[in-house]
């Protein structure tokens, strides 16, 4: 493999195509991916996301998705779904104080 210079970045081929040592630069985002958690910023986009695209039956809509889940016998999927619903019920709560 050819000398590259330090600033610029090493592309997804180049880096797959290195040792093992480069892949360490991995963020830890991709580590804590990698190990199967999901980090809580993530549970937030999705329920954004979820308002945005279904409004009023975002939290229908995440809970039946949990059931399903729960049928299939994927607990772990059916509780990432839970937490999805609980983070839709804050965004979407009315009655408390604004911040």
């Amino acid at each position: 493999m050819q000398a590259r210079s330090p600033e610029l970045p090493l592309s997804y081929a180049e880096r797959d195509a290195e040792p093992n040592s480069l892949r360490s630069r991995t963020s830890k985002c991709e580590l804590v991916t990698v190990l199967g958690v999901i980090q809580e910023i993530d549970i937030w986009r999705v329920a954004v996301l979820m308002v945005k695209r279904y409004a009023n039956d975002a939290e229908a809509n995440a809970d039946r998705r949990a059931d399903e889940l729960e049928t299939e016998g994927d607990e772990a999927g059916a509780a990432i779904w839970r937490r999805v619903t609980v983070a839709i019920e804050q965004l979407t709560d009315l009655t408390g104080t604004l911040h």
